[in-house]
């Protein structure tokens, strides 16, 4: 579907890197998330995203996408609150 695409594409501009910055210091793996979204694996990025016990609230994801490689080399940042509230919501495609 086109929503699945649009989801899709949003967490493929991650670089899915090795040494995060976005979630440096954190335990929720948004590499794995959007690796697991980007390939369409959206029950998989779900698990990952509820066995994070940490508080997701908008200032935190918005520390994370401001620390994303992506907006730092590029302003272009990966919008993670988008992906993580389509996933979270169940707003699955």
């Amino acid at each position: 579907s086109k929503s699945a695409i649009q989801l899709m594409s949003l967490a493929n501009k991650c670089l899915f890197c090795e040494h995060p910055s976005c979630c440096r210091k954190q335990t929720l793996d948004i590499p794995g998330i959007m690796r697991r979204v980007a390939c369409g694996n959206y029950i998989g990025a779900k698990k990952v995203l509820d066995a994070y016990e940490g508080d997701l609230n908008a200032e935190f994801i918005a520390e994370c996408e401001r620390k994303c490689i992506q907006n730092v080399r590029r302003n272009d940042g990966v919008l993670i609150w988008q992906v993580l509230e389509r996933i979270s919501a169940s707003l699955l495609p």
